[in-house]
């Protein structure tokens, strides 16, 4: 899923956590969920839901609509877990 990348690399970085690890677990989390989230603020869930909505998609998604995407979307990293670095700053 090429518009993910859309996201900055360090935001996609601070999403990934033990509970988000791909697009799939991206799109079970509510907007309240992100907003609890270090570094993470209305503004950048809004742009996470722009670039989401650019493929039909959103968050707080049910299972049933995430199990009917394909799994080359859903299965789709946010980051390298390479690329962490909690010292990054944007």
């Amino acid at each position: 899923m090429e518009e993910i990348h859309k996201l900055s690399r360090s935001l996609r970085t601070r999403l990934y956590s033990p509970r988000i690890r791909t697009v799939g677990d991206l799109l079970r989390q509510k907007p309240g969920d992100l907003l609890r989230l270090l570094w993470v603020g209305p503004a950048r869930v809004r742009a996470i839901e722009e670039v989401l909505a650019l493929r039909g998609l959103r968050l707080g998604m049910s299972g049933s609509e995430i199990a009917a995407l394909p799994d080359t979307v859903v299965a789709t990293k946010l980051c390298d877990p390479s690329e962490l670095d909690p010292w990054e700053s944007e």
